[in-house]
């Protein structure tokens, strides 16, 4: 970046987001850079319009961006609807909202009983350690569901999505922080799965 702005080299800038783009500390100064350049000269790829859109909002729409989309891959084979399983499907990590459909279970138990539901299946694991609020939350789920006393949640780690979708009737998505990105969303649409979830 540094070499183009002061070199006016000719090659032009790609730049493709996974997730939202830091805007803080040293990232700052980068996108105060960023909005010197000729905007012919910069395109951002924002893996969802939600990404784009947050993009936009750093460069004061100076720059077009272009929302991408992750293609789903191998199709799943529906599965056959009988009501009876819960599935989460999550990276752990607080903001998805894991700990908070534990207590949702504990609390509506004998209610999701009555409609027939008899377990739960969360399925990931901590895929990444980090110092921050990520740290232990794996442990913190195990210990409130020991608390709580939930008999019909169980933890199944890490699977591929043609083994889930197989395996569950509704998806649960229940993160408490905006996604750039809710892929499990669309897999269990492509499976032919209904999805519940939060409004973010």
């Amino acid at each position: 970046l540094l070499y183009t702005y002061f070199f006016k080299s000719s090659f032009k800038l790609n730049w493709h987001f996974r997730d939202y783009p830091h805007a803080k500390g040293i990232y700052k100064v980068i996108w105060i850079l960023l909005s010197k350049f000729k905007n012919n000269r910069v395109k951002f790829i924002g893996n969802s319009y939600s990404v784009s859109k947050n993009i936009e909002q750093l460069v004061t729409s100076k720059y077009k961006t272009y929302p991408l989309y992750n293609p789903l891959g191998q199709k799943n084979e529906p599965s056959v609807f009988n009501g009876k399983t819960l599935g989460i499907v999550s990276m752990f990590a607080p903001w998805k909202g894991i700990h908070q459909a534990l207590l949702g279970v504990k609390l509506y138990e004998s209610e999701l009983k009555e409609l027939g539901i008899t377990s739960v299946h969360i399925y990931g694991d901590e895929i990444y350690q980090t110092i921050g609020n990520h740290n232990s939350y794996k442990q913190s789920l195990l210990q409130l569901k020991s608390t709580l006393d939930i008999s019909m949640v169980d933890f199944k780690g890490i699977k591929n999505s043609q083994e889930i979708y197989k395996e569950i009737d509704i998806l649960i998505h229940p993160s408490v922080g905006p996604e750039p990105f809710g892929r499990v969303i669309l897999e269990a649409f492509h499976a032919k799965i209904p999805v519940i979830s939060t409004g973010i």
